[in-house]
């Protein structure tokens, strides 16, 4: 009888170990269920969530496209502003060159010609006022030498005075016409 109580023990231990065993597995199963009913209600949720953003989005990222698009037209007519604006800045500066050059060009002419005749003008001043000068003589044939400064500068050269170069052909306001094209064209 011993062993049967020995056994009756045992079966009773493990008995308790497997009801023990079976509560256990229980408590899991039902820890199990109600984890998987969570996440089946979250992933409603997150489903639910991305159908809103998708019917929302669509619309949206429509009038994105439409927005860009009428940026990238906006630009485009920017830069035929500026293109435009670059043109007409070339043709300005263009016209101004060539006004300077029309008018520059016969003024530095026309200011040549009024030195060389400026200085004629003095030396036939100082000729009559220095008494040289006699009723006999061609002032335009025979010519003294002139002062030699011009605006306070010492001429080049000693060469016959503007008069008797003006009779060869190449007085001072000639000369200094040569001057300003030949500048004018190293200009250009």
């Amino acid at each position: 009888m011993e062993s049967l109580v020995t056994l009756a023990a045992m079966d009773a231990a493990s008995m308790a170990w497997r009801l023990a065993l079976a509560f256990f597995l229980f408590l899991a199963a039902v820890g199990s269920v109600y984890m998987l009913v969570r996440a089946g209600n979250t992933l409603r949720s997150v489903e639910k969530m991305v159908e809103d953003l998708d019917r929302e989005m669509v619309p949206l990222l429509q009038k994105v496209g439409t927005t860009v698009e009428e940026v990238n037209q906006e630009l485009d007519k920017v830069n035929e502003l500026t293109a435009t604006a670059v043109s007409m800045a070339q043709k300005v500066d263009a016209t101004a060159r060539a006004v300077e050059s029309a008018v520059g060009t016969p003024a530095k002419k026309a200011a040549a010609f009024t030195a060389g005749v400026q200085q004629t003008l003095s030396s036939l001043v100082h000729r009559f006022r220095s008494g040289t000068m006699r009723a006999d003589h061609d002032a335009w044939t025979e010519w003294p030498p002139a002062d030699t400064t011009v605006r306070g500068e010492e001429s080049v050269g000693s060469g016959p005075t503007p008069a008797v170069s003006a009779a060869a052909g190449t007085d001072a306001g000639q000369a200094a016409a040569a001057e300003s094209v030949a500048g004018d064209r190293e200009a250009q």
